[in-house]
């Protein structure tokens, strides 16, 4: 099981919106812990979360260890840094989703941890390197799952254009909407060698003399990364959009494989380095996009409950892309993302399975794409990732196919 304290930075160290990505994922490479979570109002609280059978007093010493090599870092000159990147953002008061009333009440039926069955029974196989196989019942629930929640959300959203992109972003792309600033730590890099034939020769000559193993630097081989593993699907929409004019609200579907470097953090389906997302993107008017994120929210709950599995909505406090050099105003939401979190019992938590965020005006300005009318045009994308779809429900129900909601065909069972 899993323990959880609570403890406050020092003074005067505050972490802004900025800087909480930042601080959690270095906090996880350098702690033991098996999550911190920082409140994103106060921006001093935090609760760390770790594996009850390890010692409290190890991980109260980790914790200061690291936070002494942290703290001086961010003080008051980090902050003035922050406020010299954030733009001036017009944050918009939306109403909100009756978040009390969207959970799934469903009742599982299995409060063991299932990780150790998926290995033995070999539903997943572990790979070096943090790589998994994937076997049938795992690729067939992935495939149910998805299915029916494009059956169920999509049909209720009406007509979606379909899209299929590759997983290769432009940096270039990625530089415009400040990736490069907002979340470094999830970056994975995609380059090649050098095309210039001496700098081969070189290279090989180098891999030669280390036992065919890559030299331990390699960059003064490579060219600079023309590109990312996408972190997010939708991205490629907003690229596709770009200088372009559109008619009338219009609906993406899309689905493709995510990248985000999780380091130490990765573990099973909980946490993968690569992902499949399930992406509805939607352009259009901000009453359109309101709408959207609330049915969808909505829609995914009748869904959770159809397939017999528990979970709530929460607000989530990921970061947002700040254009810290671009002078001109965005119109952003207040609250820009929601999540669906799925209960896992074993170790009486959630984890999130799926997002929805509103963007406001910041990527049809960013990528200069309109309604024809000129109206004033959002942007908004839920994601559903489906490897946790099915961690979530096997750590509810088990591996034991009887045991399954009845709305579970036989056909996946």
């Amino acid at each position: 099981m899993f323990t959880t304290y609570r403890l406050e930075l020092p003074e005067p160290v505050t972490l802004n919106k900025l800087q909480i990505p930042v601080f959690t994922h270095m906090f996880l490479q350098n702690v033991s812990a098996h999550k911190v979570q920082v409140d994103p109002i106060q921006g001093r609280r935090i609760s760390v979360t770790y594996l009850s059978s390890y010692p409290r007093e190890q991980i109260e010493r980790e914790v200061a260890i690291f936070l002494e090599r942290f703290t001086p870092e961010h003080d008051e000159a980090s902050a003035s840094s922050a406020e010299i990147l954030e733009p001036e953002l017009n944050m918009v008061e939306l109403h909100e989703p009756p978040l009390e009333k969207l959970c799934s009440c469903c009742t599982p039926g299995n409060q063991r941890n299932i990780s150790d069955d998926l290995l033995e029974q070999r539903w997943l196989t572990l790979l070096k390197n943090q790589e998994l196989a994937y076997h049938r019942p795992i690729i067939t629930l992935l495939e149910y799952f998805d299915q029916s929640y494009v059956d169920y959300v999509g049909r209720r959203i009406g007509d979606c254009q379909q899209r299929q992109y590759s997983v290769l972003l432009p940096a270039s792309f990625a530089e415009k909407m400040n990736y490069f600033h907002s979340a470094p730590m999830h970056l994975l890099l995609a380059t090649h060698l050098s095309h210039d034939q001496e700098t081969m020769k070189s290279f090989a000559a180098d891999v030669s003399a280390n036992n065919g193993k890559l030299p331990q630097d390699c960059g003064p081989y490579l060219e600079t990364p023309p590109y990312i593993l996408q972190s997010a699907p939708c991205y490629k929409v907003y690229m596709e959009m770009e200088d372009q004019v559109f008619e009338d609200n219009t609906a993406f579907v899309l689905k493709g494989q995510s990248f985000r470097n999780e380091g130490k953090r990765v573990y099973l389906l909980e946490r993968l380095l690569n992902f499949t997302m399930r992406e509805f993107v939607f352009l259009g008017t901000p009453e359109y996009v309101t709408r959207m994120r609330d049915l969808t929210l909505e829609w995914t709950v009748e869904w959770m409950e159809a397939v017999g599995l528990k979970g709530e909505c929460a607000l989530a406090n990921d970061p947002f892309f700040l254009p810290g050099k671009v002078k001109q105003n965005f119109k952003v939401p207040k609250h820009v993302k929601y999540e669906v979190r799925a209960d896992i019992p074993y170790k009486n938590d959630t984890i999130s399975i799926a997002s929805y965020d509103t963007h406001g005006d910041f990527f049809a300005k960013t990528f200069n794409f309109r309604l024809r009318d000129n109206a004033e045009t959002w942007s908004g994308c839920i994601g559903l990732g489906l490897e946790r779809v099915v961690w979530s429900f096997l750590q509810q129900y088990g591996l034991q196919s009887e045991n399954w909601p009845a709305a579970i065909p036989e056909s996946v069972k």
